[in-house]
């Protein structure tokens, strides 16, 4: 009697395993909490420091989430925000303004007395005396607005007889006249607005004047020089617009000029590798005199140029 009630208490914890066994198998796991991506610790690179001390290091966006939840993060907090540390370089100089650099000279012109450096790329005029002591300066270096007008490539400066100094800009189609102080006066050409006709120039490149006080700009990419009285109204051009060729009565890019005290204008002709020479003492009837190189020819020999670009004249000893 005894033995089969004690296989029978067997039996019934048996049942009562197997079913417990059943209903555990039947239940959902418990979630598991998802593994934070952390980034891997970093040591402080070696800028990472302000006043001798570390950075505060970045907060991984994962423990932000909870504290923008809550309130926003001012700027400048550590975090995912942007905060100012330092400047290199000088606020609004782009590199030395002084007149101890140049930055690509392209023209040098004189009164007599004193020299004149036109800087393309520094976008200023600069003045010397003649034993190389600084005076003054038109323009800033590196910036394109000044005195109310645009410098942006300076390729030829020049003095007339009024002690008024005259850039010409290549890149911003203009010629601009300034008084001896330096202010803005006027202005031949449109800015920023090339053209063929005759209040327009397409890369102009240097300027010059005559005894008479008469302007003469080179409009290279026009294959022209433009000639304009002392009063800035136009008067005659000399060469073809627009068409470029080798003969006496064309230009190909013509670049620097000169005029002498003979009324003898002197035109670097630079992709037909010569220098031309006109008499310009009457305006109504220019005759072309002669020329210096091989048209179309460059060359390494005392009969050759090569790409001719400046001419200048010493009007002393009558030389070019």
């Amino acid at each position: 009697m005894k033995a089969r009630m004690f296989t029978m208490f067997v039996l019934v914890v048996g049942l009562a395993l197997v079913l417990t066994w059943a209903v555990a198998a039947q239940r959902p796991e418990p979630p598991v909490a998802p593994q934070r991506n952390e980034p891997p610790s970093q040591p402080a690179l070696a800028g990472d420091w302000d006043g001798g001390k570390p950075l505060p290091q970045r907060v991984a966006p994962a423990d932000m989430s909870n504290q923008a939840a809550s309130s926003a993060v001012p700027l400048g907090q550590p975090g995912l925000s942007f905060r100012y540390l330092r400047t290199f370089g000088e606020m609004e100089v782009a590199y030395f303004d002084d007149p101890d650099h140049l930055n690509r000279p392209y023209g040098v012109g004189t009164d007599g007395i004193h020299v004149w450096i036109a800087e393309c790329d520094g976008r200023r005029a600069l003045k010397y005396a003649s034993d190389g002591t600084f005076l003054m300066q038109i323009g800033k270096a590196g910036f394109r607005d000044f005195a109310g007008t645009t410098l942006n490539c300076l390729t030829d400066v020049a003095v007339d007889s009024n002690g008024n100094i005259w850039v010409v800009d290549q890149w911003a189609q203009h010629v601009i006249k300034f008084d001896s102080s330096g202010s803005r006066v006027s202005e031949l050409g449109v800015t920023w607005n090339p053209g063929t006709s005759n209040d327009r120039f397409n890369q102009p490149y240097s300027i010059a004047f005559d005894s008479a006080g008469n302007i003469y700009v080179s409009d290279s990419g026009n294959y022209r020089i433009q000639v304009f009285d002392s009063s800035e109204t136009y008067v005659t051009t000399i060469g073809e617009t627009g068409v470029p060729g080798s003969d006496n009565a064309h230009f190909n890019t013509p670049r620097h000029i000169a005029v002498d005290s003979n009324n003898l204008l002197y035109v670097a002709d630079t992709d037909n590798h010569r220098i031309q020479i006109f008499d310009v003492s009457n305006l109504s009837y220019i005759a072309y005199i002669t020329t210096i190189g091989v048209p179309g020819e460059s060359g390494s020999d005392s009969a050759h140029f090569k790409l001719p670009k400046g001419v200048a004249v010493d009007v002393t000893r009558g030389k070019i």
